[in-house]
């Protein structure tokens, strides 16, 4: 069965040792956190923070290769997700998960391990302790088939702005998560059927998180299991927003499918 849902928001730690600050959330005004609100540009990376201030039309991105911001995803308590297109290809698009200059100082010194995991579950294969004698001699190995339910992670660079530095996370595009997929069928909700098709791929993916991986999943809920989106939807959604200007210093808000964390 082709895969129709993954898991996301792979390892997640808190980053009360991050911040020099204590807890930055508390002194803030709650409103700053409700959702649907923009993500709090101003609130500084020594406050716990630090969120890139993306531009649509900005080119973000490394020597290789750079990613026009298209649109908003979502944004969490250390991420800003944006659709990004990329600047070679017409039709390939990704999603950035653009971290704060707090977390990416957390990422960089060592006290997360965000980065890690992500190389470690896209390699597809069990690391050389877990390995047997005859996986570790063998030179192809096969990736796991289960991978397919894991949300594809490509790569990562660093972006930069007045908050300091951003570690950016490169991912495949999906589509809604459950949790929204839910309120769009309304009561009675989701049929036997695909209630049943999601529970399997989802234990199927947390299977090789914790067999394979060695990775606990430590927030599985329905809106962290994302569903695939086609490219001819990506397309879809592209040439709609080309009505934006992307004049630099415009944003643009929009509905949130999901907020990362």
């Amino acid at each position: 069965m082709k895969s129709m849902s993954r898991l996301l928001n792979i390892g997640r730690r808190p980053l009360s040792s991050v911040s020099k600050t204590g807890s930055a959330l508390s002194s803030l005004p709650s409103e700053h956190f409700n959702a649907g609100l923009e993500e709090p540009l101003s609130v500084s990376t020594q406050q716990g923070y630090g969120y890139y201030p993306a531009q649509l039309g900005e080119c973000i991105g490394d020597t290789e290769t750079t990613f026009r911001i298209v649109r908003k995803l979502g944004w969490g308590s250390y991420s800003n997700v944006w659709l990004g297109q990329d600047t070679r290809r017409e039709n390939s698009f990704v999603a950035l998960k653009i971290l704060t200059a707090n977390a990416t100082h957390g990422c960089l010194t060592n006290q997360m391990d965000e980065q890690s995991f992500h190389e470690r579950i896209s390699s597809g294969v069990e690391p050389p302790h877990r390995q047997s004698a005859a996986l570790a001699s063998n030179s192809a190995v096969t990736r796991h088939p289960d991978i397919a339910h894991i949300s594809r992670f490509l790569g990562s660079f660093l972006a930069r702005s007045t908050h300091g530095d951003h570690i950016c996370f490169v991912f495949e595009v999906l589509g809604p998560n459950i949790a929204n997929l839910r309120r769009a069928f309304g009561a009675p909700g989701l049929t036997l059927p695909v209630v049943k098709a999601i529970a399997k791929q989802c234990l199927l993916a947390l299977e090789y998180l914790h067999d394979i991986c060695g990775i606990i999943h430590c927030d599985v809920k329905p809106g962290n299991i994302l569903l695939q989106r086609t490219v001819d939807s990506l397309i879809s959604m592209a040439a709609s927003l080309q009505r934006f200007s992307f004049r630099r210093g415009k944003r643009v808000s929009f509905a949130s499918s999901g907020a990362p964390h």
